[in-house]
């Protein structure tokens, strides 16, 4: 595993926790042995806290969430936590299988993440924005 988590960091809806695991099991029948990127995020999903709604996720990262961060000495930069099948990442378009949204997801404004890039290379970002996306960004992200 290349994270450490604690439970209280992590927090996702319901709704999400619900369709990760559906994907991470579809996505599971194909993987590669060796291919650590579906455990990463299973483990994501098993140490956060779910919950139905509320106030928690106000700031928290979710899928489909615009979220704005800064890596040290670096002007800001901004992305979308997308679905494997929506991510175009030159676009900004970042799927929750890549390290940046497996550390990402379920964080809120304010976090330090470290994301550990299949290079081997670390990068520590924090987040300083997240905003559910829009109606016109969701529908950018439809074939």
């Amino acid at each position: 595993m290349k994270y450490q988590f604690n439970e209280a960091d992590i927090v996702l809806s319901a709704s999400d926790a619900e369709a990760l695991m559906l994907m991470l099991g579809e996505y599971s029948r194909g993987a590669r042995s060796g291919d650590d990127t579906l455990a990463n995020l299973v483990e994501v999903v098993q140490v956060a806290d779910i919950v139905a709604s509320g106030p928690e996720l106000d700031d928290r990262i979710t899928m489909n969430a615009c979220i704005s961060y800064v890596e040290a000495g670096k002007v800001g930069r901004e992305l979308m936590l997308t679905w494997p099948n929506a991510a175009v990442p030159e676009q900004g378009r970042v799927s929750v299988l890549s390290p940046m949204g497996i550390a990402m997801l379920g964080r809120r404004v304010g976090d330090q993440v470290l994301v550990a890039l299949p290079s081997g290379a670390r990068r520590q970002l924090t987040i300083t924005g997240v905003r559910a996306a829009q109606a016109e960004e969701l529908l950018a992200t439809v074939d």
